[in-house]
């Protein structure tokens, strides 16, 4: 968790904001040094920080939840486009 922690912080994913269909959507909510957070926001338009983020998130999925040994047992998504 420590690793995902400094991550978000390099992120500075609560600056984040939000151009471009399709995108994906996210939704976080964390604390951060006793603050409550809900965050909502999409990568529809290209920044750093978006650049940064999806990062990160490709670093989560390939070194943390891909690598699980119950991953392969999680239902398929659902959504997108036909």
């Amino acid at each position: 968790m420590e690793v995902i922690y400094e991550k978000f912080r390099s992120v500075k994913i609560i600056r984040l904001a939000a151009c471009i269909d399709p995108h994906n959507r996210y939704e976080l909510t964390m604390t951060v040094d006793g603050e409550d957070y809900h965050l909502k926001w999409d990568n529809s338009c290209e920044s750093k920080a978006l650049n940064k983020w999806e990062d990160t998130m490709i670093f989560i999925n390939t070194e943390i939840l891909y690598p699980k040994e119950n991953y392969p047992s999680l239902p398929e998504p659902t959504g997108g486009y036909d």
